[in-house]
Protein backbone atom coordinates (compact mmCIF):
# COMPACT_ATOMS: atom_id res chain seq x y z
CA UNK A 1 0.00 0.00 0.00
CA UNK A 2 2.90 2.09 0.63
CA UNK A 3 4.91 2.05 -2.60
CA UNK A 4 2.09 -0.14 -4.64
CA UNK A 5 2.86 -3.35 -6.08
CA UNK A 6 5.00 -2.69 -9.47
CA UNK A 7 7.18 -0.79 -7.04
CA UNK A 8 7.43 -2.83 -4.28
CA UNK A 9 10.63 -5.14 -4.38
CA UNK A 10 11.43 -8.45 -2.78
CA UNK A 11 14.42 -6.47 -0.94
CA UNK A 12 11.85 -4.14 0.17
CA UNK A 13 9.49 -7.33 1.52
CA UNK A 14 12.79 -8.60 3.22
CA UNK A 15 14.06 -5.50 5.36
CA UNK A 16 10.36 -4.38 6.14
CA UNK A 17 9.76 -8.27 7.49
CA UNK A 18 13.00 -8.57 9.15
CA UNK A 19 13.48 -12.14 7.91
CA UNK A 20 16.76 -13.13 5.92
CA UNK A 21 17.28 -14.04 2.21
CA UNK A 22 16.96 -17.40 2.90
CA UNK A 23 13.78 -17.24 5.78
CA UNK A 24 12.06 -15.76 2.79
CA UNK A 25 13.11 -17.50 -0.47
CA UNK A 26 12.58 -20.91 1.53
CA UNK A 27 9.06 -20.37 1.51
CA UNK A 28 8.42 -17.36 -1.37
CA UNK A 29 10.05 -18.34 -4.66
CA UNK A 30 9.16 -14.24 -6.16
CA UNK A 31 7.27 -11.14 -5.05
CA UNK A 32 4.26 -12.89 -6.84
CA UNK A 33 4.18 -15.98 -4.97
CA UNK A 34 4.21 -13.54 -2.00
CA UNK A 35 1.43 -11.99 -3.10
CA UNK A 36 -0.83 -14.62 -4.07
CA UNK A 37 -0.11 -16.19 -0.73
CA UNK A 38 -1.51 -12.30 0.46
CA UNK A 39 -4.49 -12.64 -1.44
CA UNK A 40 -5.46 -15.71 -0.67
CA UNK A 41 -5.13 -15.08 3.28
CA UNK A 42 -7.71 -12.21 2.67
CA UNK A 43 -9.83 -14.17 0.85
CA UNK A 44 -10.03 -16.32 3.70
CA UNK A 45 -10.64 -13.67 5.92
CA UNK A 46 -13.09 -12.24 3.79
CA UNK A 47 -14.96 -14.81 3.71
CA UNK A 48 -14.70 -15.74 7.39
CA UNK A 49 -17.16 -12.88 8.06
CA UNK A 50 -19.65 -14.70 5.68
CA UNK A 51 -19.06 -17.92 7.86
CA UNK A 52 -20.22 -16.23 10.98
CA UNK A 53 -23.29 -15.04 9.37
CA UNK A 54 -24.08 -18.68 7.87
CA UNK A 55 -24.49 -20.02 11.07
CA UNK A 56 -27.31 -17.99 11.56
CA UNK A 57 -30.83 -18.37 9.72
CA UNK A 58 -33.04 -15.03 9.28
CA UNK A 59 -36.41 -15.75 8.98
CA UNK A 60 -36.85 -14.04 5.53
CA UNK A 61 -35.17 -13.23 2.77
CA UNK A 62 -34.98 -10.04 2.67
CA UNK A 63 -33.15 -10.30 6.36
CA UNK A 64 -30.83 -12.64 5.26
CA UNK A 65 -30.09 -10.18 1.99
CA UNK A 66 -29.38 -7.14 4.49
CA UNK A 67 -27.16 -9.90 6.43
CA UNK A 68 -24.96 -10.11 3.37
CA UNK A 69 -24.68 -6.69 2.50
CA UNK A 70 -23.94 -5.93 5.79
CA UNK A 71 -21.19 -8.39 6.50
CA UNK A 72 -19.70 -7.36 2.86
CA UNK A 73 -19.56 -3.67 3.78
CA UNK A 74 -18.45 -4.45 7.41
CA UNK A 75 -15.22 -6.54 6.02
CA UNK A 76 -14.37 -3.61 3.94
CA UNK A 77 -14.48 -0.80 6.35
CA UNK A 78 -12.68 -2.72 9.08
CA UNK A 79 -10.02 -4.09 6.63
CA UNK A 80 -9.24 -1.25 4.73
CA UNK A 81 -5.49 -2.43 3.35
CA UNK A 82 -6.38 -5.76 2.61
CA UNK A 83 -9.54 -4.47 1.01
CA UNK A 84 -7.53 -2.04 -1.34
CA UNK A 85 -5.27 -4.70 -2.30
CA UNK A 86 -7.50 -7.97 -3.22
CA UNK A 87 -9.62 -4.59 -5.60
CA UNK A 88 -6.14 -3.47 -6.87
CA UNK A 89 -5.18 -7.23 -7.40
CA UNK A 90 -8.53 -8.10 -9.29
CA UNK A 91 -7.65 -11.95 -9.31
CA UNK A 92 -4.35 -14.35 -8.81
CA UNK A 93 -2.67 -15.54 -12.00
CA UNK A 94 -4.07 -18.39 -13.80
CA UNK A 95 -0.10 -19.63 -13.21
CA UNK A 96 -0.13 -19.49 -9.32
CA UNK A 97 -0.03 -22.94 -7.32
CA UNK A 98 -2.77 -21.18 -4.97
CA UNK A 99 -5.51 -21.15 -7.62
CA UNK A 100 -6.21 -24.77 -6.55
CA UNK A 101 -6.79 -23.84 -2.77
CA UNK A 102 -8.77 -20.49 -4.28
CA UNK A 103 -11.21 -22.40 -6.02
CA UNK A 104 -11.42 -25.11 -3.46
CA UNK A 105 -12.54 -22.28 -0.55
CA UNK A 106 -14.79 -20.88 -2.80
CA UNK A 107 -16.41 -23.90 -4.16
CA UNK A 108 -16.76 -24.56 -0.67
CA UNK A 109 -18.15 -21.31 0.73
CA UNK A 110 -20.58 -21.04 -2.74
CA UNK A 111 -21.99 -25.12 -1.41
CA UNK A 112 -22.92 -23.56 1.67
CA UNK A 113 -24.89 -20.91 0.55
CA UNK A 114 -26.87 -22.99 -1.74
CA UNK A 115 -27.80 -24.71 1.09
CA UNK A 116 -28.45 -21.41 3.38
CA UNK A 117 -30.90 -20.17 0.26
CA UNK A 118 -32.73 -23.24 -0.44
CA UNK A 119 -35.58 -22.50 2.42
CA UNK A 120 -36.20 -19.21 0.28
CA UNK A 121 -36.51 -20.34 -2.44
CA UNK A 122 -38.63 -22.91 -1.43
CA UNK A 123 -40.32 -20.38 0.27
CA UNK A 124 -41.15 -18.50 -2.74
CA UNK A 125 -39.34 -15.31 -1.54
CA UNK A 126 -35.84 -15.81 -3.60
CA UNK A 127 -36.23 -16.71 -7.45
CA UNK A 128 -33.73 -19.46 -8.61
CA UNK A 129 -31.16 -17.99 -10.47
CA UNK A 130 -27.41 -18.73 -10.72
CA UNK A 131 -24.60 -18.41 -8.93
CA UNK A 132 -23.24 -15.92 -11.12
CA UNK A 133 -26.45 -13.80 -11.60
CA UNK A 134 -26.54 -13.96 -7.83
CA UNK A 135 -23.17 -13.02 -6.53
CA UNK A 136 -23.93 -10.26 -9.26
CA UNK A 137 -26.89 -8.77 -8.39
CA UNK A 138 -26.19 -9.00 -4.62
CA UNK A 139 -22.59 -8.22 -4.18
CA UNK A 140 -21.96 -6.09 -7.60
CA UNK A 141 -23.39 -3.01 -6.52
CA UNK A 142 -21.58 -3.12 -3.04
CA UNK A 143 -18.62 -3.46 -4.48
CA UNK A 144 -18.78 -0.12 -6.79
CA UNK A 145 -19.43 1.49 -3.52
CA UNK A 146 -16.78 0.02 -1.73
CA UNK A 147 -13.80 0.75 -4.28
CA UNK A 148 -15.28 4.11 -4.41
CA UNK A 149 -15.06 4.39 -0.81
CA UNK A 150 -11.40 2.97 -0.24
CA UNK A 151 -10.88 4.96 -3.20
CA UNK A 152 -10.81 8.30 -0.78
CA UNK A 153 -14.82 9.25 -1.03
CA UNK A 154 -14.94 8.68 2.76
CA UNK A 155 -17.46 11.24 4.24
CA UNK A 156 -19.61 8.57 5.54
CA UNK A 157 -18.87 5.29 7.10
CA UNK A 158 -19.45 2.46 4.41
CA UNK A 159 -21.65 0.65 6.30
CA UNK A 160 -24.25 3.83 6.24
CA UNK A 161 -24.98 2.64 2.56
CA UNK A 162 -26.37 -0.79 4.01
CA UNK A 163 -30.02 -0.47 4.36
CA UNK A 164 -30.02 1.07 0.51
CA UNK A 165 -27.45 -1.11 -1.24
CA UNK A 166 -29.60 -4.00 0.68
CA UNK A 167 -33.04 -3.33 -0.09
CA UNK A 168 -31.58 -2.83 -3.71
CA UNK A 169 -30.68 -6.41 -3.71
CA UNK A 170 -33.59 -8.07 -2.24
CA UNK A 171 -35.80 -6.11 -4.97
CA UNK A 172 -33.39 -7.30 -7.88
CA UNK A 173 -33.62 -11.29 -6.25
CA UNK A 174 -37.01 -11.80 -4.51
CA UNK A 175 -39.64 -13.53 -6.16
CA UNK A 176 -42.86 -11.31 -7.86
CA UNK A 177 -45.40 -12.49 -4.93
CA UNK A 178 -42.43 -11.71 -2.66
CA UNK A 179 -42.36 -7.89 -4.29
CA UNK A 180 -45.91 -7.22 -4.14
CA UNK A 181 -46.66 -8.61 -0.71
CA UNK A 182 -49.00 -11.23 -1.65
CA UNK A 183 -50.18 -13.82 0.52
CA UNK A 184 -52.93 -16.22 0.80
CA UNK A 185 -54.72 -15.71 3.97
CA UNK A 186 -55.05 -18.76 5.90
CA UNK A 187 -58.84 -19.46 7.20
CA UNK A 188 -57.68 -17.93 10.94
CA UNK A 189 -56.64 -14.72 9.53
CA UNK A 190 -59.30 -14.42 6.80
CA UNK A 191 -61.63 -11.38 7.42
CA UNK A 192 -64.67 -11.56 9.30
CA UNK A 193 -68.27 -11.55 8.08
CA UNK A 194 -69.59 -8.12 8.10
CA UNK A 195 -73.65 -8.37 9.01
CA UNK A 196 -75.54 -6.91 5.80
CA UNK A 197 -79.33 -5.83 6.15
CA UNK A 198 -82.01 -5.79 3.69
CA UNK A 199 -85.64 -5.31 3.13
CA UNK A 200 -88.04 -7.20 1.10
CA UNK A 201 -90.74 -6.09 -0.42
CA UNK A 202 -93.64 -8.44 -2.25
CA UNK A 203 -95.44 -7.25 -4.98
CA UNK A 204 -98.56 -8.57 -6.82
CA UNK A 205 -99.22 -8.48 -10.71
CA UNK A 206 -100.21 -5.08 -10.65
CA UNK A 207 -97.12 -3.84 -8.34
CA UNK A 208 -99.50 -3.25 -5.79
CA UNK A 209 -97.48 -3.86 -1.78
CA UNK A 210 -98.35 -6.72 -0.60
CA UNK A 211 -96.25 -6.33 2.15
CA UNK A 212 -92.55 -6.18 3.24
CA UNK A 213 -90.21 -6.94 5.97
CA UNK A 214 -86.39 -6.54 6.75
CA UNK A 215 -83.53 -8.95 7.61
CA UNK A 216 -79.92 -9.43 9.25
CA UNK A 217 -77.80 -11.57 7.32
CA UNK A 218 -74.52 -12.32 8.57
CA UNK A 219 -72.06 -13.77 5.88
CA UNK A 220 -74.79 -15.52 3.95
CA UNK A 221 -75.67 -15.09 0.28
CA UNK A 222 -79.24 -14.19 -0.89
CA UNK A 223 -80.56 -17.05 -2.98
CA UNK A 224 -82.27 -15.83 -5.98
Amino acid sequence: MEHGYEQTTVARIREASGVSNGALFHRFASKEAIAAALYVESIRSFQEWHWQMLSHHPETFREAVHSIVAHHLGWVQSNVDRARFLYERGHLDWGAEQVAELNEINRHLVAAYRQWLAPYVAGGQLRELSTLLFTSIIAGPSHAIAQRWLEGDRTRPLTDYVDELAHAAWAGLATPSALAGEASPSPATAPAPRPTRVRIQLLDEDGESLGEAEATLNGASLGT
